[in-house]
């Protein structure tokens, strides 16, 4: 387990709250809920360590990893938008700033953020109109809310505070928040592959999490605004309004680059040897 906090933090006028005694999920849910997502990422890894045996295609199991190893962000992301993890869930493996993270989460980044990037970056390799970024963006929010609403319905997690855009427990503008950060991750690898060979071919690694982190430090920054300022109706909502306006600014951004027929811009090098091949 890695522990970056172990104390609850002291916030003077922060809206933070640490988790509430007698807060529990039961061992049935936590464990129930542990093994769906082990199943889900563990076939997940399966198969992308089959591609690259198979394939010699090393992405799908290099954005696995990644994703996973990039849940150490987690507590960060929990502390600002407002998340209490039932502390009974099984199998902590991250801690931060009072914040437990359970194994359950590690494994939902790596298959939702990692293989939904790789899919992100297999379709942005063919090209993609603008309309179908979109709808790439629209199925990932479907994906999360999938992800959240049944671990919001057995008690496995609860947000606090009053969001703006919360339905049924689930504070919608998370939902492009994360949907965003897939696209992101893909986008990078989209990017960064054609540059990287040999050993900086693993600087990939990063690419999901600096993607789907990027979208949660750049593009959500009004929601914790609203959070932490506790401002009128009109005001939270706007922030957050203001929040999904950026977030399909830089979808439409990603769409203007990935357009049928584009390529990263290579090095001139790539191109030198590519048009002589």
């Amino acid at each position: 387990m890695i522990t970056l906090v172990t104390e609850p933090p002291e916030i003077p006028g922060s809206t933070f709250e640490p988790v509430p005694p007698g807060f529990a999920a039961g061992p049935v849910v936590g464990w129930v809920l542990t093994g769906a997502i082990m199943v889900l990422a563990g076939g997940a890894l399966v198969w992308a360590l089959a591609r690259w045996v198979r394939h010699r295609e090393d992405l799908p199991a290099i954005m696995w990893v990644g994703a996973f190893v990039a849940v150490v962000t987690e507590p960060i992301i929990d502390v600002l938008c407002h998340i209490w993890y039932a502390p009974d869930l099984p199998l902590t493996i991250v801690s931060g700033w009072g914040i437990h993270v359970p194994l359950l989460v590690g494994l939902a980044w790596a298959f939702f953020v990692g293989m939904t990037g790789y899919v992100a970056y297999r379709r942005m390799q063919v090209g993609m109109t603008v309309r179908a970024v979109f709808a790439l963006l629209g199925f990932n929010m479907l994906l999360d809310a999938a992800l959240e609403y049944p671990a919001l319905a057995a008690g496995a997690w609860i947000y606090y505070s009053d969001h703006p855009f919360e339905l049924f427990g689930l504070p919608l503008w998370m939902a492009w928040i994360n949907a965003t950060g897939m696209i992101l991750g893909g986008f990078l690898v989209w990017v960064l592959a054609p540059r990287l060979t040999g050993a900086w071919r693993a600087a990939l690694v990063l690419c999901p999490g600096a993607g789907y982190f990027g979208s949660w430090m750049l593009l959500a920054w009004p929601n914790y605004l609203a959070l932490e300022w506790d401002p009128p109706f009109a005001a939270k909502w706007g922030l957050s309004v203001l929040s999904l306006a950026l977030s399909l600014l830089v979808v439409r951004g990603v769409a203007a680059c990935v357009g049928p027929g584009a390529r990263p811009l290579l090095p001139a090098a790539v191109r030198t040897a590519e048009a002589s091949a």
